[in-house]
């Protein structure tokens, strides 16, 4: 059984171990639930050198957030703990790449998506709740550049698939028991050996419903 097979594996066991026991508790506030993630993902900063045979290309000004956003959909066992799957998409940090010769010039990019499962849970206080997420991000990182140089145009790409925990904190406004909205932080890591490991930042207002 190979590593993503594994985490997938005790993550499904404990989401049935803890259906189990909600259910023979008769947790109220029970019930499947859909959400919407809209903001932006932070980029740390990274520079890129690529030793050619004809140039040394250099990354300079790199531009360190985007768009970011996400899906997601799951289940709540009760009012405090449940579950989710859902769909992450980090946009991309991109820079210019200028080389030793003043002809030369490129840009480098990094884009990263991918899929999360995990849990899920909440501390309310009136309208009000705290929540957290915690789980497995199963990312999917493509490096790619472009560049002119003296003696003809340059191209790379490489990807990297890569699973690895994330966790997320959120405060949130209920204004009924089908809708609720808030802001949420997550911390998430993309990409491995080829595209290098990174370490992103979202900050992302959010929008649920449950059923």
């Amino acid at each position: 059984m190979n590593t993503t097979l594994k985490h997938v594996s005790a993550i499904a066991m404990a989401v049935a171990l803890g259906a189990s026991a909600a259910t023979s508790a008769g947790a109220a506030d029970s019930g499947n639930f859909v959400g919407l993630d809209l903001g932006t993902a932070h980029f740390p900063e990274r520079n890129v050198t690529l030793d050619l045979p004809s140039d040394s290309l250099t990354s300079h000004n790199q531009k360190r957030s985007d768009l970011a956003w996400g899906l997601n959909t799951g289940y709540f066992f009760s009012r405090y703990f449940g579950w989710e799957l859902g769909y992450r998409d980090f946009g991309a940090t991109s820079a210019p790449l200028t080389g030793t010769n003043a002809t030369s010039s490129g840009k480098a990019k990094l884009e990263s998506h991918g899929v999360t499962l995990g849990f899920v849970g909440t501390i309310p206080f009136g309208n009000w709740e705290a929540s957290w997420k915690a789980g497995y991000l199963f990312a999917h990182a493509n490096l790619s550049a472009d560049a002119s140089l003296a003696d003809g145009p340059f191209q790379y790409q490489t990807r990297d698939k890569s699973e690895k925990p994330y966790a997320v904190l959120g405060l949130g406004y209920n204004f009924n028991e089908h809708w609720n909205t808030g802001v949420q932080v997550g911390k998430y890591q993309v990409g491995a050996n080829t595209t290098g490991k990174v370490n992103l930042v979202t900050a992302t207002l959010a929008a649920a419903y449950r059923f």
